[in-house]
């Protein structure tokens, strides 16, 4: 009897930790499955799942840099003044044309008269495009519209001036047209000079 009972005994200890075995496995593998699933999910067991944050994201640029960016540096100050100074010397040589259209006779340095005119204007339209030629990347694209407006006035003038230089070659305007391309000449040279002043107060430039 007491053998028989001790093999039983034997048999139960021999089977126990096989089948603890058995039960820690079968654990571990609904544990692992589990962890997978979550992780898969992007969450944890039991909860949402989370959200990674963005990585090296750009800060962001305040209204104050965007300012700052397009101000103009010294450089670009020095070729405003430039484009102030051409455009007040053209706007003086254009009293003097109206003058003398507005005489009969025409004086012997006429033609003279039109090619240092021609000149100037010319001078106030190097200068401006200049100046556009000045701009940084940001300030091209920040200031892409009133850029466009001194770029069309520039063109006007342009125009205008093609008409002088060919009276200055061969005088064939009477004195009724002269006046009105003195007219036309002022105007377009008034509007490069508006469009000059609000590009420079975009730019933080003070009107001299």
């Amino acid at each position: 009897m007491q053998t028989t009972e001790y093999h039983h005994q034997a048999r139960t200890t021999r089977t126990f930790p096989a089948q603890w075995k058995a039960m820690m496995l079968a654990a571990a593998v609904l544990l692992g499955t589990h962890s997978l699933a979550a992780q898969h999910h992007g969450g944890h067991p039991g909860g949402p799942a989370a959200k990674s944050a963005p990585v090296d994201a750009a800060p962001e640029v305040t209204e104050f840099e965007r300012e700052l960016a397009i101000q103009a540096t010294p450089e670009q100050r020095a070729l405003f003044d430039l484009l102030s100074q051409s455009i007040g010397s053209a706007s003086q040589r254009l009293q003097i044309f109206a003058k003398i259209t507005g005489g009969a006779p025409r004086p012997a340095d006429y033609a003279l008269q039109l090619i240092g005119l021609r000149d100037l204007l010319e001078k106030s339209v190097d200068n401006s495009e200049i100046f556009l030629g000045s701009f940084s990347s940001q300030q091209k694209s920040r200031l892409k519209a009133p850029s466009k407006k001194l770029s069309k006035a520039n063109a006007e003038l342009s125009r205008l001036i093609g008409i002088l230089e060919q009276e200055s070659a061969e005088p064939s305007l009477d004195g009724e047209h002269l006046a009105r391309l003195g007219e036309d000449l002022s105007k377009a040279l008034a509007g490069l000079r508006s469009e000059q002043l609000h590009l420079g107060k975009l730019m933080g430039i003070p009107e001299s």
